[in-house]
């Protein structure tokens, strides 16, 4: 799942991401050898305690860890704060070491017993770590990821016997992205536990079902009483589509959304809209201007669900220290914000006009800047923290997606397009394989349903040659 950095920027923008949570296999001790339980409380205005015991730990250095950054967030691990722990034998000291991918915390010995660890997880102002967990006066939201230090010794996707027990303020409501009984969650693999996202407290819920798919959106504060459920109406059917084209939800036998909208401080001039997906779960974080523009919002919520499926359940390793898969952001990315807008389209929440408009507007946002001309998105991809450089890859990403389309559409005849998209699902899925995708995957898989499809990526893609022009659109000498 991939990251949405915070960018201090005048302009209004709409931005996607999904954290990976994925690490090859080290042939480490299995999970299954240790046994773990959380019990969170979550304390209004201050943040999390947490209480963490391990029952069998492994390895001669034992250590836990955390992702050390997140976006433009590169000290994550400095919200944990209070940390203790003892064995059964006493204290046991740990020292924290960091590195650009993730902290650790390394215990001083191999635990006798039980391991038992106490921390806290302090609030940071949401404008500083729009992606951390937080809990307010009367509302709060746990993103696992930056909540749970991990065993070093467990790999993200091997199986995971763990229960975290959840302690809220009386009479807060409860929304997760996961399944639970009396708030005792019991996550199957650390991909599970790191992507857990629980929200309680005063938000104004909006729930649609039918089917496979089951949504709920969350908006936050005391403005428009009806945001959610606008946006819900034109998300459910774009999410009934979405789950058309790949066949299946993308785990389990139901596409679940848990959609979390938040509202940003005001920063002066600076137009914000941003998101991020984990698995099942979406947040979206808007200052007041965007907040009150429910189709922006709508089109940015359609963008991180896709992600359950491109980022999610078909991903790619990331790299530090934004988390992203620059080489791949053409499909991450590229493709993602393409086929958002097509749903949208296909459903009936956008007109074909509107769809022109779009492809009409990331054209000439591609021109505006010298700077782009000849850059790649992976280029792009690697400068998240450079606006005009990082929107590249939406706006060429999308361009270069839909010509990649026209092509395969066009030469391996109608609908190919949409076949690679759900052979890529059901054949190099994490579910599938455990494993990541790479470029030389996916390349095999797009000319076995449409031969030469890959050179277009490695044309256009992977260099900054100016694109060709679409079908129905005049020519431009795109960066």
């Amino acid at each position: 799942m991939r990251p949405t950095f915070l960018a201090l920027c005048s302009v209004a923008m709409l931005v996607g991401g999904v954290l990976f949570l994925i690490s090859a296999y080290s042939g480490s001790t299995p999970a299954e050898d240790m046994v773990l339980s959380y019990r969170v409380r979550a304390v209004p205005q201050q943040g999390f305690e947490v209480e963490l015991t391990v029952h069998g730990m492994v390895g001669d250095r034992p250590y836990l860890r955390m992702l050390s950054g997140w976006g433009l967030v590169q000290d994550q691990p400095g919200h944990v704060v209070g940390h203790e722990a003892w064995d059964d034998y006493g204290p046991l000291p740990m020292t924290r070491e960091n590195d650009s991918e993730e902290s650790y915390w390394q215990l001083e010995r191999k635990p006798e017993g039980d391991l038992h660890v106490r921390y806290r997880v302090k609030n940071q102002p949401a404008e500083i770590a729009p992606h951390a967990s937080f809990t307010g006066r009367d509302h709060m939201l746990l993103l696992g990821y930056s909540l749970f230090l991990l065993p070093g010794e467990i790999d993200h996707f091997a199986p995971l016997s763990a229960t975290v027990s959840v302690e809220l303020p009386e009479r807060w409501n409860t929304w997760s992205s996961w399944p639970h009984e009396s708030q005792v969650f019991a996550p199957s693999t650390a991909h599970e536990l790191w992507s857990l996202v629980i929200a309680g407290g005063n938000y104004r819920p909006a729930q649609l079902a039918s089917g496979r798919v089951d949504a709920t959106v969350l908006t936050e504060g005391q403005g428009n009483s009806t945001l959610g459920l606008h946006i819900l109406n034109r998300l459910f059917p774009v999410l009934r589509e979405m789950e058309t084209l790949f066949g299946a939800p993308p785990k389990g036998d139901q596409l679940r959304v848990l959609a979390v909208f938040r509202e940003l401080p005001v920063q002066g001039t600076k137009s914000i809209l941003m998101g991020t997906s984990e698995t099942g779960s979406f947040l979206c974080l808007a200052t007041p201007d965007r907040y009150r523009t429910p189709d922006d919002l709508t089109a940015l919520a359609v963008h991180e669900c896709l992600h359950f499926y491109l980022g999610g359940a078909v991903t790619a390793s990331p790299e530090p220290p934004f988390r992203n898969a620059p080489e791949m952001a053409w499909l991450m990315e590229g493709v993602v914000e393409s086929v958002a807008f097509r749903l949208m389209e296909r459903a009936g929440v956008l007109s074909p006009d509107q769809a022109r408009a779009i492809t009409q507007d990331k054209l000439q946002k591609l021109t505006r800047s010298p700077r782009t001309q000849g850059m790649s998105l992976a280029e792009a991809a690697r400068a998240m923290d450079d606006l005009e450089l990082y929107t590249l890859v939406y706006n060429r990403g999308y361009l270069f997606a839909r010509l990649l389309e026209e092509h395969m559409d066009r030469t391996c005849g109608d609908g190919s397009f949409d076949t690679f998209l759900r052979r890529l699902f059901e054949e190099q899925g994490v579910a599938a394989t455990q494993r990541a995708v790479t470029n030389k995957s996916v390349a095999k898989l797009l000319d076995e349903v449409c031969p030469g499809s890959f050179a277009l990526v490695e044309d256009y893609a992977f260099t900054g040659r100016a694109l060709p022009a679409l079908a129905n659109e005049p020519a431009h000498a795109a960066p």
